[in-house]
């Protein structure tokens, strides 16, 4: 109950960062590998791809400021070593709320560069019901996770590469269970 009253503070505090002064938003989606590093829920060399989509809102394009989103994220529930990004049949799922600061530069007319270090908390909103003896049949309803990115900004398209690295357990059955993603996506600026 605590991480969905969580949840509504973050959905009011982004909301009141778009009403604010200047604010830009930022539309995107694309590609993303997720690994964990317990061996038997990520094997070496495998990996768990998916895609996902976020909206993210800042008090202005360029400077420092405040940022916050949300994104949605579909992984391949078991790790694969093929890139099949859009087509899996059991898939997790996460809604990952984040907060943080975002530094935008011009580097010249309709050109721009922008980094962030955002706090993020992605829920559980898909587990798919198995038999199979893994490790992840059993996950956290949430855990905490820390992001870096970058985007390059051209007239009104974006392009944005950002890591994530989990800070807490995602399952209860094992220690050492962090997840990290990379995430490689497109979208609009407005």
């Amino acid at each position: 109950m605590k991480v969905y009253q969580l949840y509504c503070i973050l959905v009011l505090l982004l909301c009141s960062l778009v009403i604010q002064a200047q604010p830009a938003a930022v539309f995107h989606g694309g590609i993303a590998k997720l690994t964990n590093q317990d061996k038997l829920i990520t094997p070496e060399g495998a990996s768990h791809p998916g895609f996902m989509i976020g909206l993210d809102a800042m008090l202005s394009r360029k400077g420092i400021n405040l940022m916050a989103g949300f994104q949605y994220h579909q992984f391949h529930f078991v790790a694969t070593e093929n890139s099949a990004f859009f087509s899996m049949d059991d898939y997790v799922s996460y809604t990952k709320l984040r907060f943080g600061m975002n530094g935008g530069f011009e580097i010249r007319e309709g050109m721009g560069l922008r980094i962030y270090a955002l706090a993020s908390v992605p829920l559980l909103t898909n587990l798919p019901r198995t038999d199979e003896d893994i490790p992840q049949r059993s996950l956290n309803d949430a855990y905490l996770a820390a992001v870096g990115g970058a985007s390059f900004i051209l007239g009104p398209g974006i392009i944005s590469l950002e890591y994530e690295k989990g800070l807490s357990d995602v399952t209860p059955l094992l220690t050492a269970t962090r997840n990290n993603s990379l995430a490689l996506s497109l979208g609009f600026i407005f």
